[in-house]
């Protein structure tokens, strides 16, 4: 504007649209537990390991595809860590805050389960009966496998 005085010139701009800026939904812990976890025993056998995926995915904040390839040999049980190989950005990591509940329910999955794979699941099966709940919870949360990433 300025440079359009000082030439004797009138510009016209352009109008900046304005976005619109969406709040992203989140649930509490207590809704977790309550109302996602409380599903799994409802439609499957297995629903000990459907609840220990979701759990792991809710307070570690991994990304479906880094669960998927998680080893027995990520997970250090006496310093309480996970190490985080083959991520989005190529970079291993560690987690280190870990619900100690968690942990304790991780150490004993990994005495019964003696596979190559922590979980032996693919993106595919946890997208599905992710899905399974969100239906049976008539959509009331965005739930995805990556929706336990923003929490």
């Amino acid at each position: 504007k300025n440079y359009g005085k000082f030439a004797k010139i009138e510009l016209e701009f352009p109008k900046v649209k304005k976005v619109d800026v969406k709040i992203k939904e989140y649930i509490t812990e207590e809704q977790f537990e309550s109302e996602i976890i409380s599903m799994t025993s409802l439609f499957w056998d297995d629903y000990k390991e459907k609840d220990l995926i979701l759990k792991t995915l809710f307070y570690t904040g991994l990304r479906p595809e880094e669960l998927c390839n998680l080893e027995l040999k990520d997970i250090d049980f006496e310093n309480k860590k996970i190490i985080v190989r083959d991520t989005k950005g190529k970079k291993d990591r560690k987690i280190f805050s870990i619900n100690d509940e968690l942990f304790e329910e991780l150490k004993q999955y990994s005495s019964v389960n003696k596979d190559t794979k922590f979980f032996n699941q693919t993106y595919t099966q946890i997208y599905y009966f992710i899905n399974q709940i969100k239906k049976q919870l008539n959509n009331k949360y965005p739930l995805s496998p990556k929706f336990f990433r923003i929490i």
